[in-house]
């Protein structure tokens, strides 16, 4: 099945499709969506539209590399995480294959920014649901999904893999540290609060 392709090309981005801002619609009549007060939207062309949809709706839009002090004096009520493809049921996903949007889940926990209650949620394409994406392509560092949203629907997964709470060092190459420079900072405040950030 081809996915309706805004610009054309999806090979080794997440893809952003026609419709997606129907994705959007259906996470904003959500009561969660409505009851939250700040949520995070990982960077990703197919996740623009709800960035801005949510800004207009009046709710805080929190951008944890931009701000990284302020994360721990704030609780994130919803984090949106771009997905190649999701197991609607497990909630397992993969995304590039960078896991960056790992890593800055992971950094917000140890803040204290986002807990077990904080809801995980991926807008995609109903193609990129696959119901055999086994759970052990999953580690304890990815992020797992609770809540699918396509253009069609909304799937409550029953999410039975652990959220990454804490983050490993020993992953980071030097190349993750270049394309996020927020790591550096964050590394940075571990070590000056060590019994916090550890």
């Amino acid at each position: 099945m081809k996915i309706p392709c805004q610009n054309g090309f999806v090979h080794g981005r997440i893809p952003n499709f026609r419709n997606n801002p129907d994705c959007s619609t259906n996470l904003t009549q959500r009561e969660e969506f409505q009851r939250a007060r700040v949520i995070e939207i990982f960077p990703s062309l197919a996740q623009e539209h709800l960035r801005l949809f949510s800004l207009a709706e009046g709710t805080a839009v929190f951008d944890t590399i931009v701000n990284l002090t302020a994360a721990g004096n704030l609780h994130v009520d919803i984090v949106v995480v771009a997905s190649v493809v999701v197991n609607p049921i497990s909630g397992a996903r993969l995304g590039k294959g960078k896991g960056y949007g790992d890593i800055k889940y992971a950094m917000m926990r140890q803040l204290g920014a986002c807990d077990d209650g904080t809801l995980v949620v991926t807008t995609v394409h109903e193609s990129q649901l696959l119901d055999d994406l086994p759970s052990s392509v999953m580690t304890e560092h990815d992020l797992p999904v609770n809540v699918v949203i396509t253009p069609q629907r909304i799937i409550y997964t029953q999410k039975k893999i652990s959220y990454p709470k804490f983050i490993n060092w020993d992953r980071i190459d030097n190349d993750t540290m270049l394309n996020l420079p927020v790591l550096k900072e964050f590394k940075r405040l571990q070590q000056l609060q060590p019994e916090k950030l550890n």
